[in-house]
């Protein structure tokens, strides 16, 4: 949680200091899609595949969901699945 509002000066505020945890949760699945759909779009084109292999091609698929293994690994794995683990944790406890 603290790493979502870390201020990078202290006289300055992240937009995300007074956001709910719901929506800190929301912004960090968005940005992390979006690097992943960035890293696929520039994959693609600089290889010439973005002719190739259109955007409801299974290949797309498959090959977002390689990129999405390489960037959600080690460190940042385990801060969203704390992050994930944690909005849910009333809902686990229930089980």
């Amino acid at each position: 949680m603290v790493l979502l509002c870390k201020d990078s000066d202290e006289s300055s505020r992240e937009i995300l200091a007074e956001a709910t945890f719901e929506e800190k949760l929301a912004f960090v699945k968005a940005i992390i899609v979006k690097m992943i759909q960035i890293c696929v779009e520039s994959i693609l084109i600089f290889y010439g595949l973005d002719q190739l292999i259109k955007p409801i091609d299974l290949k797309r698929e498959l090959f977002y969901n390689l990129i999405a293994n390489f960037i959600i690994e080690g460190e940042l794995y385990f801060l969203v699945f704390n992050l994930i683990s944690n909005c849910y944790q009333a809902d686990l406890q229930k089980l």
